[in-house]
């Protein structure tokens, strides 16, 4: 990894007013806080550019800027910038399999192969001892598919379309990480069989129906499910470091390999309000399949895990949202039961623990400051 040569770009602010004194000192210090953490990430850290979108249901989002987020320009990050969401995908598909459950179409305890016969059948694999639960849940045992996509180079691969078969195949010529419920492991395979899912289900592509159940009605005017290589709306450039020490831009691509499990785009106000609506509003689920969502289980690594859904302690409370991360791009985003809402961008796939650490910190500080 080649760490980014990057100046600073200085940090604004873009917020609606701030109507007492004492608001407006308590909104200085929180913005000195994110300010701090972000320039960890950028001018200490090596990630070109990031962004900050925070605030609470009571009083207007924030947002904050550090780095560039085009390196040849110099530009900073549009306010506020549309990125690639990475596996905050899954939470809204996720949604919709929720969905479909509260309208008696899937049950969450039954097996996979119930609703998509055979597709699963291959070197120790079985559907038959998968449920839509644990698929969701990513206890499974089914092994990811992106280590293959990773293993093949990012160049070789960024205008390949992959069908989500293909991407199914990927994963199947692996024996199972363990059996079914008796453990949990993280893979993306799960999100590209909740895909197919819905798809078999509806008779319609699952990102047609992530539009018309959550991104219409919630008037998220910049979360996408793009089909092309571009990235709809303003947005900066994304940025990966390869295994020969070359920085290369990896804005445009082929999204078909990340699929239901990372294929969106979003912004941070859209987001929070997403995570706000699902966590603590009664418009997207009923409250059996709320309830379901939230009952989360032990991962080991840090955070626990519902359906689709992250439960991660921070300073002030637990947050519930998801972490994401695709090719150019890493993401945090969600909210607390109490009304604090935080998103942090970064235009670059990180992929150090220190790195890691200085998104989490730069998260907390947004939502907690």
């Amino acid at each position: 990894m080649t760490a980014a040569v990057v100046v600073a770009a200085g940090l604004t602010v873009a917020a609606g007013p701030v109507g007492a004194a004492g608001a407006a000192e308590g909104a200085g210090g929180a913005d000195r806080e994110v300010r701090e953490a972000l320039e960890a990430i950028t001018t200490k850290g090596g990630v070109p550019g990031a962004q900050a979108v925070f605030g609470t249901k009571s009083g207007p989002l924030r947002v904050l800027n550090s780095g560039v987020g085009d390196l040849e320009t110099r530009q900073p990050f549009p306010k506020p910038s549309t990125v690639r969401i990475g596996s905050q995908t899954k939470v809204f598909v996720a949604t919709v399999v929720l969905q479909l459950v509260g309208e008696g179409k899937i049950e969450l305890d039954r097996d996979i192969d119930h609703y998509l016969p055979g597709l699963i059948r291959q070197n120790g694999n079985d559907g038959r001892k998968i449920t839509v639960r644990q698929l969701l849940q990513h206890r499974s045992g089914l092994p990811d598919e992106e280590d293959d996509l990773s293993a093949m180079g990012i160049e070789k691969v960024r205008y390949k379309h992959f069908t989500p078969q293909d991407l199914l195949d990927l994963a199947l010529d692996e024996r199972p990480l363990f059996e079914p419920g008796t453990d949990w492991s993280y893979s993306n395979t799960n999100y590209i069989v909740a895909g197919m899912l819905i798809e078999k289900i509806t008779g319609r592509w699952w990102g047609d129906e992530v539009k018309d159940r959550i991104i219409k009605p919630l008037g998220l005017k910049d979360t996408a499910v793009p089909t092309g290589y571009g990235i709809p709306g303003a947005h900066p450039r994304g940025y990966v470091n390869l295994e020969d020490g070359r920085r290369i831009d990896i804005t445009e691509y082929d999204t078909s390999m990340a699929d239901a499990a990372g294929n969106m785009t979003s912004s941070g106000p859209d987001l929070v309000k997403f995570y706000d609506t699902l966590v603590n509003g009664n418009k997207l689920l009923k409250p059996a399949q709320s309830a379901a969502m939230k009952a989360t289980s032990k991962t080991g690594a840090g955070f626990e895990y519902g359906l689709g859904i992250m439960k991660t302690k921070k300073s002030c409370g637990d947050f519930w949202g998801h972490d994401g991360q695709v090719f150019g791009w890493t993401t945090s985003a969600g909210v607390t039961t109490g009304g604090a809402r935080a998103a942090v961008l970064l235009n670059d796939t990180i992929t150090t623990q220190e790195q890691g650490d200085r998104l989490d910190v730069a998260t907390d500080k947004a939502l907690c400051s």
